[in-house]
C-alpha cells in the first residue's frame, strides 16, 4: 500500500484490504464514517475493544496532523484506556473533557504527563483545573463531594452550608474563606 505518507504496522494490510482502504484520502473517509451517530465515548470504546480499528484511528491522527505523533501516543495503555473510556481522542476532546472534570481523572499528578495535559489546558478559562488549583487537595475533595466545581457553587455551598460541613475543618474553612474572599468574591 504505497499511498501512504507513514508506516503503518503490518497486520492492517488485511484490514485495510477488508474495508476498501488503499489511501489516505480513503482512510479519512473510513475513520470519519466510524465516527459518525457516535459519541465520543462510544468511538473510544470501539477503539479499545477493536485492535485494528486503534491503530487505524492513530494512523488518521498521524495522517490528520501532517505526520505529528498521535496525542494518545503520548500516554502509556493503562492511560490510554482511560482516555479512550472518557472519549478523550485528541487535544480539542481533551479540553472540552477539562470544562467539566479535572485531568487527575486521567491521569494521577504524580506522572510527568500530568503536566503536558496541565499545559494543553491552560488556556480555557472554565477548565475545572484552574477552579480547583487555588485549594489544597482535601478541600477539593470536599468540595468534589458537595458539588461544587466554580465559583457559583462555591458561593451557594458557603451561603447554604455556613461552612458547617462534615469534614470541614477550621483550616478547610479558613481556606475556602480565604480563596473565596481573595479569587471570586468580586464576580
Amino acid at each position: 500500500m504505497s499511498s501512504f505518507r507513514f508506516p503503518f504496522p503490518q497486520y492492517l494490510n488485511s484490514y485495510f484490504k477488508k474495508n476498501k482502504i488503499h489511501s489516505e484520502n480513503d482512510l479519512i473517509e473510513f475513520i470519519e464514517r466510524e465516527q459518525e451517530g457516535r459519541s465520543v465515548t462510544e468511538f473510544g470504546g470501539l477503539l479499545w475493544r477493536r485492535k485494528e480499528m486503534k491503530a487505524t484511528f492513530l494512523l488518521y491522527q498521524r495522517c490528520k496532523n501532517n505526520g505529528k505523533q498521535p496525542f494518545l501516543l503520548n500516554f502509556s495503555p493503562n492511560a490510554r484506556y482511560r482516555f479512550l473510556k472518557s472519549g478523550v481522542l485528541d487535544e480539542n476532546q481533551l479540553k472540552e473533557y477539562s470544562l467539566n472534570y479535572t485531568v487527575d481523572t486521567l491521569i494521577s499528578k504524580e506522572f510527568p504527563q500530568y503536566q503536558f495535559l496541565k499545559e494543553l489546558i491552560k488556556d480555557e478559562e472554565f477548565a475545572l483545573d484552574h477552579f480547583f488549583e487555588h485549594f489544597t487537595d482535601k478541600t477539593t475533595r470536599l468540595l468534589k463531594r458537595y458539588d461544587v466545581y466554580n465559583s457559583d457553587d462555591l458561593k451557594y455551598f458557603i451561603e447554604k452550608t455556613k461552612l458547617k460541613v462534615k469534614g470541614l475543618g477550621p483550616q478547610g474553612k479558613e481556606e475556602i474563606k480565604k480563596v473565596w474572599d481573595t479569587h471570586f468574591s468580586k464576580i
